[in-house]
């Protein structure tokens, strides 16, 4: 301990010793104090003088003119009287240009602009889908970033302004209305007027009722009949269903495809003609051939028989074609047909005919077989023979013809007339089908049928009835009111009571809401509130000068110093020959007039050596011994600052001894976080202690609030000193709430743990890695 105390006196030996120490000590001590004091003073209540700012205002108005009264009204020159009497910003009343240059030429720190339409917009506010009156802002943001806020807040203090006016003259012109009706109201032809009134709309509202009674009626019937519609569709539903059934049964594929290719009486009427005409033709051409060859003389009898075969193998294919257009007639009109026909027996007689015709000529294929078959065997023809197929020949010939006689005569009109008839039902039945299609179609529950149409409809008149009614209950209700106000309100003494002082009743109106401001810690200004920003950023400042320009080792003439008054106390006879002594030593070293070199005697060679053997001061004895001053200077700081502001800057805390105290604890944390920084870590520790200067003056929250700053600033907040320091502070300047300032008290000061670790023990493991660092920048010859 006698050490340490020993270091501390020697410090202040050596400041009283040196003047320009001591001058350099009173600047050390006073910098901190001036940077406070003036900072606080500069912002002591800056809003006030808010009357110096100039504001460009220009009115490009066109006034309103009411269509209820021909008077013109131009509120934006109603606005620039006011402002000329406003004494919150310096408002320069100019033109629109002008003041917009003045905005961009730094002249103005802003300038408003009312529209051209201002009044209108203002006068037609309370129509439907108006929208509210605009006023354009322009700030020159370039000039100083405090302004822009400012002169958003003076914009809008001129709204406020405009719309405390627009109020105002409203209620005047409110008041002057209700002295207008009440004059009226006395009247005798407004007293029968209101009366007429009265009747009217009883009249009216029995009208209603009855109105609404009716709809309901027809509400109920329309109701009535949706059953009885359904009931229709029903049967609409069974009546499409039998019929489809009856034409499918009746008419069948001669109804539904009338016109097509599968149509049997299609296949009758095409194809019959050409099957006769082309049996009569065959016959004809076989005939003629036959002829030919039994009377050729040319002729083999082989040749003869071989061509004769042909003519049997063309007439059995005639003959099967004959069949098949019989059977498909058969088929068409022996049983379809007969329905259609109704049992006629010209179809039974033309197919006899038609069989007889192909009984002809199968008899004669087989007399043409014979007689080839004869041929072949070499047995003559006689002339019988020949006569007998001649005859079969004609018998063909004339069945064929009479066939094709009876279906031109008798079966090709009733054909032809049947078809007629199918087509002709066809199209009704196609027709009849689409009107029960569109039947039930309408009869349908859908959104388009009219089940649906019909329950839409007793939906809307059952609305349109309670709506009627309601309107008959409002028109009651309106007529009551009518009749009630006129018996209890005296309009005349409303406007006598108004009429005692119309503007300040107009005054209530358009300011009816005061706001009483009501602080909590009051402070006395803007300043004051500021004065722990600045005080913490001054004693941390002050810390760090101290830092950089203090020593924070031990000379090795402290030792020897050291080692020279413990001896004096052991020896006291011996001092006198040791002052002897040491003069001499020095004058020994002084430099030789000749050489310049210095020559230290023998002595001081052996004193400088002891020294150098073994240390004088352990670590902890240099670290208390040295931080005493840095201490000291720390404290001498916090209370001139602290003294400062409470009588030369008047910030009238609640509670001066804390702030004082408050003062105190913050210079001693603060000197111990830059001096242990510095000893532990050299140069590097003098840049991280400006790092954290730089990182508490935005986030330790001395100016805005933290919750206004971005994430990362809260995060590191709390492990910042100057956090606790401000809100200690804050606590003695506008006062304590729920321990606030001993709960800050103590956090800082834990703040003083982790530094004592570093400076009394970590510092001597990293020692020789910060010795070497050190001189690694010292041999660049820069710093």
């Amino acid at each position: 301990m006698n050490k340490v105390l020993f270091i501390i006196r020697d410090d202040f030996r050596q400041i009283r010793s040196s003047v320009m120490v001591r001058i350099f000590m009173v600047l050390l001590i006073t910098v901190p104090l001036f940077f406070t004091w003036f900072n606080v003073l500069a912002t002591w209540d800056p809003f006030s003088n808010s009357g110096r700012l100039q504001i460009a205002v220009a009115s490009t108005d066109e006034g309103y003119t009411s269509k209820l009264l021909n008077v013109k009204v131009n509120v934006g020159d109603t606005v620039l009287k006011e402002l000329a009497v406003n004494d919150r910003f310096d408002w320069v009343l100019t033109s629109k240009d002008q003041a917009l240059e003045g905005a961009r030429s730094g002249e103005y720190y802003a300038a408003i602009v009312l529209p051209e339409d201002f009044s209108q917009s203002m006068f037609t506010f309370y129509a439907g889908g108006a929208a509210p009156a605009d006023i354009t802002l322009y700030t020159n943001e370039k000039k100083n970033p405090l302004s822009a806020n400012l002169t958003t807040q003076g914009a809008q203090g001129v709204t406020a302004q405009i719309n405390t006016t627009f109020s105002r003259t409203l209620a005047e012109v409110a008041v002057g209305i209700a002295e207008d009706v009440s004059s009226y109201l006395d009247t005798a032809d407004t007293q029968a007027a209101l009366d007429r009134l009265s009747n009217r709309l009883e009249s009216l509202c029995a009208q209603l009722n009855s109105g609404a009674n009716t709809v309901s009626s027809l509400s109920t019937v329309i109701g009535s009949a949706v059953p009885l519609a359904t009931g229709a569709k029903q049967l609409a539903a069974g009546v499409q269903d039998s019929f489809d059934e009856a034409v499918g049964d009746t008419v069948g594929s001669g109804v539904n495809s009338t016109g097509g290719t599968d149509n049997p009486f299609a296949v009758v009427s095409s194809g019959l003609d050409d099957a006769v005409s082309l049996a009569a033709g065959n016959i004809s051409n076989l005939q003629n051939q036959l002829d030919n060859l039994l009377d050729s003389t040319n002729s083999t009898t082989q040749s003869t028989a071989a061509a004769i075969e042909e003519l049997q193998t063309l007439l059995n294919k005639q003959i099967s074609g004959f069949q098949k257009t019989r059977d498909a007639i058969e088929q068409s009109l022996g049983s379809d047909g007969a329905d259609l026909l109704g049992k006629d027996p010209t179809v039974d007689r033309f197919l006899a005919e038609m069989d007889a015709a192909i009984a002809r000529q199968q008899s004669l294929s087989k007399q043409l077989g014979t007689i080839a078959a004869d041929l072949h065997q070499g047995v003559p023809l006689d002339s019988d023979l020949r006569e007998s197929a001649r005859h079969a020949i004609a018998e063909a010939q004339q069945a064929i013809d009479m066939t094709r006689s009876n279906y031109e005569k008798n079966l090709q009109p009733k054909i032809e007339s049947l078809r007629e008839n199918l087509d002709s039902a066809g199209k009704n039945v196609k027709v009849f089908r689409s009107y029960l299609e569109a039947m039930r179609a309408d009869l349908s529950g859908s959104s388009g049928g009219m089940i649906a149409s019909m329950r839409r409809s007793q939906k809307t008149l059952v609305d349109t009835a309670q709506k009627m009614r309601d309107g008959a209950s409002r028109l009651d209700r309106a007529r009551e009111q009518i009749t009630s106000t006129r018996g209890e309100v005296d309009l005349g003494q409303i406007a006598t009571t108004l009429g005692a002082d119309p503007k300040g009743f107009a005054r209530l109106i358009s300011s009816p809401v005061a706001v009483q401001r009501n602080a909590v810690f009051p402070v006395a200004t803007f300043g004051v509130g500021m004065a722990p920003l600045f005080t913490v950023i001054a004693l941390w400042v002050g810390a760090l000068l101290a830092g950089v320009f203090l020593r924070t080792d031990i000379s090795p003439n402290v030792g020897q110093r050291y080692l020279d008054s413990v001896a004096d106390r052991k020896h006291p006879d011996t001092a006198a020959s040791a002052d002897t002594n040491a003069a001499e030593s020095s004058r020994s070293a002084e430099p030789s007039t000749k050489s310049g070199e210095i020559r230290p005697t023998p002595a001081a060679k052996s004193v400088v050596k002891a020294a150098v053997k073994k240390p004088v001061f352990i670590g902890a004895q240099e670290y208390l011994g040295r931080y005493f001053m840095f201490w000291a200077i720390g404290m001498a700081q916090s209370t001139l600052l602290m003294i400062g502001l409470i009588v030369f800057v008047e910030i009238e805390p609640a509670h001066p001894f804390l702030l004082i105290l408050a003062g105190w604890i913050i210079s001693t944390v603060f000197t111990n976080i830059v001096y242990t920084l510095v000893v532990a870590l050299s140069n590097a520790g003098k840049a991280l202690a400006v790092v954290l200067l730089v990182l508490q003056i935005s986030a330790a929250g001395g100016a805005y609030p933290l919750e206004l700053l971005p994430q990362w600033f809260q995060n590191i907040s709390p492990w910042l000193p100057a956090t606790y320091a401000i809100n200690l502070m804050r606590s003695a300047i506008a006062g304590i709430y729920a321990g606030d300032f001993a709960y800050n008290l103590v956090i800082i000061l834990l703040f003083l743990i982790p530094n004592l670790v570093l400076g009394l023990v970590l510092r001597h493991t990293i020692a020789g890695r910060i010795h070497d660092m050190t001189k690694a920048i010292e041999k660049t010859k820069v710093m």
